[in-house]
C-alpha cells in the first residue's frame, strides 16, 4: 500500500528521506499518499492545490482523476472555479454571508431547526455546456446557522485592549468590601455580556486560581492588626488578616477572570492588529509593527508548545516514564526525557515559522494590508463610557 500510494503521487524517490527536510509542496504530498495507503472509500481535500507549482498541480490533478476511476468518492474544497470544472462532476456555490442575508430578505425562506435544511427545495441549474453533469445550486443551503458574535466579542480590539487593561490595573486599587462587590458585579456583567459558561471559564483559570487562593491565605498569617480569631500553633489569626486575605484572593481572580474574557472573545490577529494600531503613533522611534508581529507569534507559539508537551508526557507516560510517580532521581529523568524533545520541537516550529514568514514577504517596515479594517462603532462608545463609569465609582468608594 505504502508503495502503490507514493507510485500515486509521483514521491517513490523520496522514499528514503526525512519528511522535515523536504519542501512544503513534498510534504503535502506525502500527508495525501499516507490517506492514499489507507484506501478510503470517501476522500475529502480542502484546497489540496494551494501554493503548489504548475507541474505539482498536474500531478493532483491526474491523481484525483485516477482514484475517480477506482470508485473514491471524493469531496473538492477550492477557491479555483476553473480547478472546481476540469475536476468535479458537480459544484456547489457557497453564499457570502452579505448574500445569504440578502436571499433571507428576498424570499423569507425559514430554516428548520429541527433538521438545519431550508424550507424550499434549491434550484439547480448547468453552468457548463461542455459538462452537462457539472451543475451549481442556486439559492439556499443548507447549513448550520452561525451564531452572532457575543456583545464583548463584537467590540473594536482597540477599544476592548485599552478598557480592559484598565479594568484590570484598578482591581488592584480594590481595598474595601464596598469596592469588592462593585468589582464582583462588573466581572460578573463582562461574563454573562461575553456569554462565558461557567464551567469552560473554571476549566481555563482553575489552576491560577488555587495557586492565588493559595498565596493568598498566607496573608492569614503576616498580618497582625484586629480582633484575633484564633490561634494556630503560636500565629494568631486576625480579623485585618483574614480581609487582606480575601482581597488579594479577590482581586487576582478578577484579573485572570477578565484576563480569560479577553482572550476568549478575541483572536490573536485582532489583538496584534489592535496594539500595532495603537502603537502607531510612535511608529517613527519604535517597531511599532515588529513588536505587534512578536506578540502575534507569541499568543500563537504558546498554545502548540503547550499542545506538543501534553502529547509528549502522554507519548511518555505509555512508555513508562512519568513524571507523577517513582523516585525523585526517577521523575528528573522522566522531566528530561520530556524536555529535550519539546526543546527539539521548539526549534522545528521555529524553523519552520521563518520559512512561512519569508514565504509571506515579511520585512522590517514593509507595510501591511488588514483583511479587517477596524472602526470606533456606538456600542465601542457605550462600552467604554461603562468602564469609565465604573472607575469612578471605584475612586468615589476610596473616599468613603
Amino acid at each position: 500500500r505504502v508503495d502503490e500510494a507514493m507510485t500515486l503521487v509521483h514521491i517513490s524517490h523520496l522514499a528514503q528521506r526525512s519528511p522535515f527536510s523536504l519542501s512544503g509542496g513534498q510534504q503535502r504530498l506525502v500527508a495525501i499518499a499516507g490517506i492514499l495507503a489507507c484506501r478510503p472509500n470517501i476522500l475529502v481535500m480542502d484546497e489540496p492545490t494551494a501554493s503548489l507549482d504548475t507541474r505539482a498541480k498536474t500531478g493532483i490533478h491526474d491523481l484525483v482523476h485516477e482514484l475517480r476511476t477506482r470508485g473514491v468518492t471524493m469531496l473538492l474544497i477550492t477557491h479555483s472555479p476553473q480547478e472546481a470544472a476540469s475536476l468535479c462532476d458537480r459544484t456547489l456555490q457557497m453564499p457570502t454571508p452579505d448574500e445569504a442575508a440578502d436571499m433571507d430578505a428576498a424570499t423569507g425562506t425559514k430554516m428548520d431547526s429541527a433538521v438545519n435544511e431550508p424550507a424550499e427545495t434549491p434550484r439547480t441549474t448547468t453552468t457548463s455546456h461542455d459538462h452537462p453533469d457539472h451543475v451549481a445550486i442556486e439559492g439556499r443551503t443548507a447549513v448550520h446557522p452561525v451564531p452572532s458574535p457575543s456583545f464583548i466579542a463584537s467590540l473594536d480590539p482597540r477599544v476592548k485592549l485599552v478598557s480592559f487593561l484598565a479594568l484590570m490595573f484598578t482591581a488592584f486599587t480594590v481595598v474595601s468590601p464596598a469596592q469588592l462587590i462593585a468589582t464582583a458585579v462588573m466581572v460578573t456583567a463582562m461574563t454573562i455580556a461575553a456569554r462565558m459558561h461557567p464551567r469552560a471559564m473554571w476549566r481555563s483559570i482553575s489552576g491560577f486560581l488555587a495557586l492565588f487562593a493559595a498565596m493568598g491565605l498566607l496573608n492569614v498569617f503576616f498580618v497582625r492588626g484586629g480582633r484575633t480569631l484564633a490561634t494556630v500553633f503560636t500565629i494568631p489569626i486576625t480579623t485585618d488578616g483574614l480581609m487582606v486575605a480575601v482581597l488579594y484572593t479577590s482581586r487576582l481572580a478578577m484579573v485572570i477572570i477578565l484576563g480569560a474574557i479577553l482572550l476568549a472573545t478575541t483572536m490573536p490577529t485582532s489583538l496584534t492588529d489592535a496594539v500595532g494600531s495603537l502603537l502607531s503613533p510612535l511608529r517613527r522611534r519604535v517597531h511599532t509593527q515588529e513588536l505587534a508581529l512578536v506578540m502575534s507569534l507569541a499568543l500563537r507559539f504558546m498554545p502548540t508548545l503547550t499542545l506538543e508537551t501534553h502529547a509528549i508526557i502522554d507519548a511518555q507516560a505509555a512508555r513508562g516514564g512519568s513524571i507523577e510517580t517513582g523516585s525523585l532521581t526517577q521523575r528528573i529523568r522522566a522531566l528530561g526525557a520530556i524536555l529535550i524533545p519539546v526543546f527539539a520541537g521548539t526549534l522545528r516550529h521555529a524553523d519552520n515559522l521563518s520559512l512561512a514568514l519569508d514565504a509571506r514577504c515579511y520585512e522590517e517596515g514593509i507595510h501591511r494590508t488588514h483583511w479587517r479594517r477596524m472602526s470606533i462603532a456606538a456600542r465601542d462608545i457605550v462600552f467604554a463610557t461603562l468602564c469609565a463609569a465604573y472607575i469612578a465609582l471605584l475612586i468615589a468608594l476610596m473616599f468613603l
